[in-house]
């Protein structure tokens, strides 16, 4: 596979040249097509398309082949920004969706990070695995909730609602998370709103 770049001023004739697909030790092949790969998943949707700045993906992966110098930094620096634009793209939709079930291989594939460097990620950024992450997103989300008073407000379907497999499931977690249980919570909501 070859690629045709130029140099110089608009006015100078055109130089192609050949460029190798691995720089460094990264298989830029690979690269390209993981991003197509989660190109073809998302499908014509451009709203997520943007979220996850996919022609700036595409544009990095462009200046990493044609200028290796301006991607690759000397090993003291960190070369983790590619990484947590991505990352942040995939918690901005998480959070925007969390009442939907995902599943890892699913983040791999909105992210377009391997599940390796997937899992490295998170743990770096939040000190979790991204299944983790999501559930205490969910956890805080569900509390928000329940400190707003609201006398048609089910835990059962509170519980269903955040994608917890069950309404025990969702009061242990919410316990280990808070100190105090789901139906706590929602009525010291709705005494302060009586009050």
């Amino acid at each position: 596979m070859a690629m045709v770049g130029s140099y110089g001023p608009p006015e100078a004739p055109h130089m192609s040249r050949t460029l190798p697909l691995q720089i460094h030790g990264v298989s830029f092949s690979k690269l390209f097509k993981h991003l197509f790969q989660t190109v073809d998943s998302i499908g014509a949707n451009t709203e997520i398309l943007n979220k996850f700045s996919m022609d700036d993906s595409f544009y990095r992966l462009c200046v990493g082949l044609l200028h290796p110098e301006a991607v690759f930094r000397p090993a003291t620096e960190n070369p983790a920004p590619f990484v947590r634009r991505e990352l942040v793209g995939l918690c901005e939709f998480l959070r925007a969706h969390l009442n939907e079930p995902v599943s890892l291989s699913q983040m791999e594939r909105m992210s377009g990070l391997s599940a390796r460097v997937l899992q490295s990620s998170f743990q770096n950024s939040f000190g979790l695995s991204p299944k983790a992450w999501l559930k205490k997103q969910r956890l805080h989300a569900a509390r928000a909730v329940l400190q707003k008073p609201s006398h048609k407000l089910k835990l059962t379907t509170l519980a269903y609602d955040f994608c917890f497999p069950s309404p025990s499931d969702f009061s242990r977690q919410y316990y280990l998370e808070f100190g105090e249980l789901p139906s706590e919570t929602l009525a010291k909501g709705r005494n302060a709103f009586s009050n």
